[in-house]
Formats: C-alpha cells, structure tokens, sequence
C-alpha cells in the first residue's frame, strides 16, 4: 500500500512492491500469482478499510444526525484519510480504467449508501425508501468531494459549509423522530 500509495498503481511494479516489502518478488508472485493478484489484493484490503471506516461514522452516530455529519465532514474522517496519503484517490481513478477494481470501489459505495439510507429512514420515520436512498446518495457524493477538495488543500477549510449542505439535503426529509 505504500509503494502504491507513492507510486500509483502504474508506477508499482513487483520489483518495486518485494522491494518496499523487503521480501523477493518471487515470493509475491507466489502469494498473489500476478501483479493483477497483488494490485486485487490491495484494493480489497484498503476498500475493506474504507468500508469499516463509512460504517463506523455511521454506527457511531447512534441516530444523532449532528453527530453523524460531524463524522462525515469534520476531522475524524479526514484524519483516516490523511494516513492512507493518495491511495483512496488513486484507487478511484483505478476504477475508471479497471473493471475488477470498479466492482471493489462500487460495492464499498453501495453498502454505505445502503447503511446510511437505513439510519435515515430510522431517524425519519416517514420519509421514504426512495427518499432516504436520495438523501443517502446525495450525502455520499458531498462527503467524497469534500475529502477531494481537502486532500488538494482548497484554500479555506470548508468543513461548516460541507455540514450546512448536508443538514439542508437531510432537512429534505421532514421532521426526525
């Protein structure tokens, strides 16, 4: 992931992977087979973590929306991020060009949206599934483009800006229980 996360996933051959990992590049092919097994492999284990990682600001929020957002917006996420550098980005861009990894990235995606429509429609008992899956989504594609626009150091820390829009988005559901 290292090596990876340096160098993109163009840049990481198995000589520059065995060489990160001080191991030789015959025992890498033993274990993964290809480069395409190793690169599989990574991608699963850092989406698994991206994944815990969602459902984690999601569990954690104990229906509490405030606090819910604070986790997607606020610094608890971003500090996540911050320790996996670049990877997370190029990871996406992988998925643009690799099939395999764009079913990984997908799923990853669709199980939070999933998790957070869930809270929503427990937290609003009378908006719909529909509703709850648009909100979800819509508080889904803030929260990444948010990360982006940190990860790149937009002048200005927008984080109360991000945390307004997305209590406008959620506010689209009426009143909360």
């Amino acid at each position: 992931m290292r090596c990876i996360a340096r160098e993109g996933f163009e840049g990481s051959s198995m000589r520059r992977v065995a060489a990160e990992a001080g191991v030789s590049q015959p025992l890498l092919l033993h274990h993964f087979g290809s480069r395409s097994g190793l690169i599989e492999a990574v991608v699963r284990y850092a989406m698994s973590q991206f994944d815990e990682i969602l459902s984690l600001q999601v569990e954690h929020a104990d229906y509490d929306i405030g606090e819910l957002l604070e986790n997607l917006f606020g610094d608890r996420l971003a500090e996540v991020a911050a320790r996996h550098d670049t990877l997370f980005l190029d990871l996406q861009a992988a998925a643009a060009r690799d099939e395999s990894i764009r079913e990984i990235v997908a799923g990853v995606y669709a199980r939070f949206q999933r998790d957070l429509a869930g809270t929503l429609r427990k937290v609003y008992p009378d908006a719909t599934a529909a509703e709850a899956r648009r909100v979800s989504y819509g508080l889904l594609a803030l929260c990444e483009s948010h990360q982006m626009f940190r990860e790149i150091q937009l002048p200005g820390r927008r984080d109360r800006d991000a945390i307004e829009m997305a209590r406008a988005l959620v506010a689209t559901l009426g009143d909360p229980r």
